[in-house]
């Protein structure tokens, strides 16, 4: 690790009996892997990432029950996963990212009791996501995959997740209410996928959510208000979708650094909060959306509207009748006395 090895790695390495540790990362090390690892000793580590390694993993890798971390993300790595990881109960965390794997994620190794941290994403794994995954989980990155069906509504049980990200794969269907129920979520990406349908209009428990990104789906509906309410939330697209209807104006009250709604069917005035250069580019391809401010790539919106709605509220009003009086000049002269000639002056003036 931290030193140039290269070429490939001795067979012979696998065969050793008292090898619990393997890290070799950040070398150019290259060739497939001894296919003994595992197989004569019980390994707890295997770390063998950034470098040039091609093949497939082991078989044996969890053969002796105690492997506690898979690391092998930025190599060449291809092929499926072994069978043996769907029952190695004491993996705490894989993370094989930007390799070149296939097929399907062995059952097993999602319900695995330790598992916190599943990094896959940037390969070619197929399939759907189960209904039970491992309760400890709190990190599934599976972007950048060929992953499908629908968001299992069994998600409601991944109560420790924290960083969901599943963008760019071919996820179908509508996104669950019970998706809403997860307290500890902060992050949540389903972006680039094939979701359809409304938004659930209740948020159960996203009280730590700082980042949701829907964009790319074919969601449609309004957009809920209730998002208003996220109390943390700062990074919100929901841009290429079918959403229509008015932009909530709870949305004006969250503090967000970045905000992307374009490319949908939204109509009307934006909110005020919006009406500034930081969000010059949030509400592009929208054709039925206006503002009042020259400061958005939006029309300008006509005023004359609003202006409408309040006269019509003038037939509510109270009207006060008044009494119609008849008299002449000629009446209030011959009533002028002389203490108030300079009154009358006055009223003249």
């Amino acid at each position: 690790m931290f030193n140039q090895l290269s070429g490939a790695i001795p067979e012979s390495i696998g065969r050793i009996p008292t090898l619990k540790d393997v890290r070799l990362f950040k070398n150019n090390l290259s060739g497939a892997l001894p296919p003994d690892f595992g197989r004569y000793s019980a390994l707890e580590d295997f770390e063998v990432s950034s470098n040039n390694i091609s093949g497939k993993l082991p078989e044996h890798l969890c053969a002796g029950g105690k492997l506690v971390g898979l690391v092998a993300f930025d190599n060449n790595l291809s092929g499926e996963l072994p069978e043996s990881l769907g029952n190695c109960n004491s993996l705490l965390m894989i993370s094989i990212y930007n390799n070149g794997f296939t097929g399907k994620i062995p059952v097993g190794l999602w319900t695995a009791s330790n598992l916190s941290h599943v990094q896959i994403s940037d390969n070619k794994f197929t399939g759907e996501l189960p209904d039970k995954m491992s309760r400890n989980l709190s990190l599934l990155q599976i972007s950048n995959n060929m992953l499908s069906g629908r968001i299992p509504a069994g998600v409601s049980s991944w109560t420790n997740l924290q960083k969901f990200n599943a963008s760019h794969n071919l996820f179908s269907g509508t996104v669950p209410r019970e998706l809403t129920a997860l307290p500890a979520l902060t992050i949540l990406w389903l972006d680039q996928n094939q979701l359809s349908g409304t938004l659930p209009s209740d948020v159960i428990s996203w009280k730590r959510l700082t980042t949701l990104n829907l964009g790319g789906n074919q969601l449609s509906g309004e957009i809920p208000e209730e998002i208003g309410s996220l109390p943390v939330l700062n990074d919100l697209d929901l841009s290429e979708n079918q959403f229509s209807g008015q932009i909530p104006c709870q949305l004006g009250l969250l503090r967000l650094t970045s905000l992307n709604l374009s490319s949908n069917h939204l109509i009307g005035e934006i909110p005020s909060e919006f009406e500034n250069g930081a969000y010059a580019s949030s509400f592009l391809n929208n054709p039925g959306l206006c503002a009042r401010s020259s400061f958005i790539n939006l029309k300008i919106c006509r005023a004359y509207g609003k202006r409408e709605n309040r006269l019509n509220t003038t037939s509510d009003m109270k009207m006060t009748k008044f009494q119609h009086l008849n008299f002449t000049e000629k009446d209030i002269l011959t009533k002028v006395k002389e203490e108030n000639v300079m009154e009358v002056v006055v009223l003249e003036k």
